[in-house]
């Protein structure tokens, strides 16, 4: 299944241990989120706006 989330907003969001794995989520404004331990494999994250997320022990 290919799962798209173009321009998502994720501004302070707890989505640790989220399977994003193969997600789109190109310029998306993960501001202060909390992704920790979340599976990111080959997402897509390219120009997404990470300042202050936390991405610790995340699969990548």
């Amino acid at each position: 299944m290919t799962k798209r989330y173009a321009w998502v907003v994720l501004l302070e969001a707890d989505i640790q241990g989220a399977n994003l794995s193969g997600a789109n989520l190109a310029g998306a404004n993960l501001l202060q989120a909390n992704l920790s331990r979340a599976n990111l494999y080959q997402s897509n994250l390219s120009q997404a706006n990470l300042q202050g997320t936390n991405l610790s022990q995340c699969l990548a």
